[in-house]
């Protein structure tokens, strides 16, 4: 029987572009979910978020969902109808790993026997890859980033769904490589609909969270949620039970793996029991009454991805300041982004050095900004003979080339030799609440997900406290301050650098 639409589908077609449900429920009248002992729901029905997605205007999408949300269901039969009711529609799920991508294909064909949806597809294929092929010349197709690398950089389309966003090594880069394929039109000369969403659990990806916040500051490009396993209301208490009891059970792995919740990191080197008693919420409140109040001198910046980038107090006479910053080119949030923090040490160490500038500079891949504002900060301040500069590699030349011609006297410090001592010293002064800072996002995403090696990581900010400690102990901090567990541990880091000083002479 050769294929056609009827008057009934195009009057259905007509509905579900207001309502994606009127489409669901009739044509996978097969689908039958039992709320509970008086409630049943005959035909397939979307979930409020995931209408909300579907008919969304926005052309990039991040979904953070927790297990059993109901995320690959909602995007799955999402695509399904586009398909079904556009010509010529192109879809593609991607996913790391053949697998990961292969859910969302199953999800669609378990369905479509004896349902009425059944009718508008032509075939559908397991290998090479799963692939449905619809009447209408749509197509749906599933594919793994590590198999089908070089069929996904050739594929043109209207909508690319990437699954298991978390676990893509460099999402940034995968996002550029899928989105330039959803442009033009199709052959019949119709614009594609370009939408690109990213599925994810809330694991610990700051690439990830970079995206899902861009929402905020461009909320008619971008669409962020959050999907909770309990916004699912196809799941039994029993269910709900269970996914609690395998997620871990406690509060804080339910909270991320089934609620969607932004992990806080993992806290390698510095957990955020020790970083939460120097975050001083007051510091915030001071700085929002004063730029309302609009007084001189203060100063707050923020940025897509990156949050806070410019939080800058007033210098204060009578107060003793330093300056510390880490040279680079690129821009925030990214590696090699130049910082530079401005600390009140007045009475250090009986009192806290307490943040008065950060700064999170945008290089534009030069180190003329960086250099620029690292000498206005110290004329500010008064911080001459009281400042430093990470001196590592290519940046060992700054005190004779930059500084020095400039009049200013500013030192070097070589992380590179000394990085496992000053991880150290900064662990010793969080733990002693030594530092006192406000609740900025870079600062503490950054410290809570350090990590060793850190080649690989976004660690140019937490890299200035460490110099910041180092500089602090060795100018300011009398050693009778430190307490025999805190010599140990000093003692044992300075001996940890010995056999990876031996290894790399090898």
């Amino acid at each position: 029987m050769a294929y056609r639409l009827t008057e009934g589908d195009l009057a259905i077609f007509e509905q579900a572009a207001q309502n994606g449900s009127v489409f669901t429920a009739f044509y996978f009248q097969n689908c039958v979910s039992q709320l509970d002992d008086s409630t049943v729901i005959k035909g397939w029905q979307f979930l409020p978020w995931a209408l909300r997605v579907h008919h969304g205007s926005e052309p990039e999408q991040t979904i953070v969902g927790g297990f059993g949300s109901g995320k690959t269901a909602g995007l799955a039969i999402s695509g399904f109808a586009f398909c079904a009711t556009t010509p010529l529609f192109k879809f593609l799920e991607a996913a790391p790993v053949g697998w990961q991508s292969l859910q969302m294909y199953e999800y669609i064909v378990d369905r479509l026997p004896g349902s009425r949806a059944e009718r508008f597809v032509k075939k559908t294929v397991y290998r090479p890859y799963p692939k449905i092929t619809f009447h209408n010349g749509s197509t749906m197709e599933f594919m793994s980033a590590d198999e089908q690398a070089a069929r996904i950089k050739t594929w043109e389309g209207d909508q690319v769904i990437l699954d298991q966003g978390e676990d893509v090594d460099d999402l940034d880069e995968t996002i550029r490589n899928l989105g330039s394929r959803l442009r033009g039109r199709r052959p019949n000369g119709e614009p594609r609909l370009g939408r690109l969403t990213v599925l994810a659990n809330a694991g610990d990806s700051p690439e990830l969270w970079d995206r899902y916040d861009q929402a905020e500051a461009f909320p008619e490009d971008y669409l962020s949620l959050t999907i909770s396993y309990r916004d699912n209301i196809y799941l039994s208490e029993r269910d709900l039970k269970n996914l609690e009891r395998r997620a871990g059970g406690t509060p804080e792995l339910i909270q991320q793996w089934l609620e969607g919740k932004r992990p806080v990191g993992k806290g390698e080197h510095f957990p955020w029991t020790m970083i939460e008693p120097c975050v001083d919420s007051a510091l915030n409140e001071i700085m929002e009454r004063a730029i309302r109040e609009k007084r001189k001198g203060f100063v707050y910046q923020e940025a897509p991805k990156c949050g806070c980038v410019w939080w800058e107090m007033p210098a204060e006479k009578g107060r003793q300041y330093i300056v510390i910053g880490d040279p680079g080119q690129n821009d925030p949030p990214h590696r090699n982004s130049p910082v530079i923090m401005v600390w009140d040490v007045t009475g250090f160490p009986a009192q806290p050095a307490y943040l008065r500038c950060f700064r999170w500079v945008f290089g534009g891949g030069l180190y003329g900004p960086f250099l620029d504002e690292f000498q206005r900060l110290v004329q500010l301040y008064k911080a001459h003979g009281q400042c430093a500069f990470d001196s590592t590699g290519m940046q060992k030349a700054f005190d004779e080339l930059a500084f020095t011609t400039e009049g200013l006297l500013a030192e070097g410090m070589n992380l590179q030799g000394e990085k496992r001592l000053m991880i150290n010293h900064l662990k010793i002064m969080l733990g002693k609440i030594m530092f006192r800072f406000p609740r900025i996002k870079g600062i503490t995403h950054q410290l809570t997900h350090y990590k060793l090696p850190d080649t690989r990581i976004r660690q140019d900010i937490t890299s200035v406290l460490m110099m910041t400690a180092g500089w602090l102990r060795r100018k300011l901090w009398d050693t009778a301050n430190l307490d025999e567990e805190d010599e140990i541990s000093l003692s044992q880091s300075r001996n940890a650098r010995e056999p990876e000083r031996m290894g790399r002479n090898r």
